[in-house]
């Protein structure tokens, strides 16, 4: 209608700043809890790896070995190395596999092939590699699945080689405070060729 008064709304609540300020400080305390719980879940992620990469590094360690006799046997007329030079006849494969397997390596690193074989517990203790003397210079294919090639020692000497026996697990190299028990290698790994460490 013409000339109607305009309409009236009544006076308009006034914006309180501080219940403004009040619901800013709940999402910033919400989004610093996400981020707080992303960086300690990370943190714990990365603390359990550490603690858990030597015992996967040594395990790879025996099981890049097992490859190397493979192929050394392979190159050999199917025979294994003799006892009292198999590290040195081992390395140059050894050399090779840890090469085909850069993606392990750089992930949890690599027995150093020029250095001692063997392992590093998570208190530093080292350990040895030792080659089943009644596998050295036998034909591999002459071997059951099962049968001991590599196994790990109190100490780390060169070339050592001497009859398999089974270690008690205690005084084995610990994992996260517990004694893991000590690393060996059969013949055949895992199931279709997965790696998977095996412990006496």
């Amino acid at each position: 209608m013409a000339g109607s008064p305009p309409p009236f709304y009544g006076p308009q609540p006034k914006t309180n700043s501080s219940s403004k300020t009040l619901i800013l400080v709940i999402i910033g305390v919400i989004v610093l809890t996400c981020i707080g719980g992303i960086v300690v879940a990370m943190f714990g992620a990365s603390r359990l790896f550490n603690n858990f990469k030597p015992a996967i590094t040594c395990g790879l360690a025996f099981s890049h070995v097992r490859l190397a006799l493979k192929d050394y046997a392979a190159e050999n007329n199917g025979m294994l190395p003799k006892a009292e030079s198999w590290q040195d006849d081992v390395r140059p494969y050894l050399i090779k596999v840890q090469q085909k397997k850069q993606d392990e390596v750089k992930m949890f690193g690599k027995m150093d092939p020029n250095g001692p074989w063997g392992c590093t517990g998570d208190e530093g203790k080292k350990t040895g590699m030792a080659y089943n003397l009644e596998v050295a210079g036998k034909k591999l294919d002459s071997l059951g699945p099962d049968t001991i090639l590599v196994f790990e020692v109190p100490e780390a000497k060169p070339n050592f080689a001497e009859k398999y026996t089974s270690r008690p697990k205690t005084g084995s190299p610990k994992v996260m405070g517990e004694e893991r028990g000590w690393v060996k290698m059969p013949v055949a790994d895992g199931k279709d060729g997965d790696f998977q460490i095996k412990m006496d």
